[in-house]
């Protein structure tokens, strides 16, 4: 993660424009608060990893994290909920991806949409960090559950 600090960091929006983080820095964040911190950021519940499945939480996500690679990609506003709309969530993943240039090993949607825990995880751990970074330069969190070793 440390490897698109740097580069993410010019593509954030002020930080008042952010989702607060939520947790004291000594406690270990578990599974439920990053549900609830996805949705917070994202306006659509998550209560489990096969609510990212269709790609919408992720590109809202994306959309508030980086917002001025958003406008880039012209995706602005939110998305909606359905099957009708995954391949846009996903079209929508994918350009922001590409536009920032974030490697293919941090974040594994093609695990995200066919239901794989470490990739969702993965993706939301990542996401959450990105956004604290956003926030706070010196940024640190520790994750209740243990982070494949290309994410850490």
């Amino acid at each position: 993660l440390r490897a698109v600090e740097k580069k993410s960091r010019t593509m954030f929006a002020h930080p008042s424009a952010h989702t607060p983080l939520s947790h004291p820095s000594t406690a270990r964040l578990g599974l439920q608060e990053i549900f609830d911190w996805a949705e917070r950021m994202s306006g659509i519940p998550c209560k489990c990893l096969k609510d990212l499945q269709d790609g919408a939480i992720l590109s809202n996500i994306m959309r508030r994290i980086f917002p001025l690679a958003a406008q880039s990609c012209a995706l602005s506003g939110t998305v909606g909920i359905g099957a009708r709309y995954h391949d846009d969530h996903w079209s929508h993943v994918s350009a922001m991806t590409t536009y920032l240039q974030l490697p293919d090993h941090l974040l594994d949607y093609m695990g995200v949409a066919s239901g794989s825990f470490e990739a969702s995880y993965g993706v939301l751990v990542s996401f959450y960090f990105l956004n604290g970074l956003s926030q706070k330069h010196d940024f640190a969190v520790d994750f209740a559950h243990p982070i494949h070793p290309p994410l850490a």
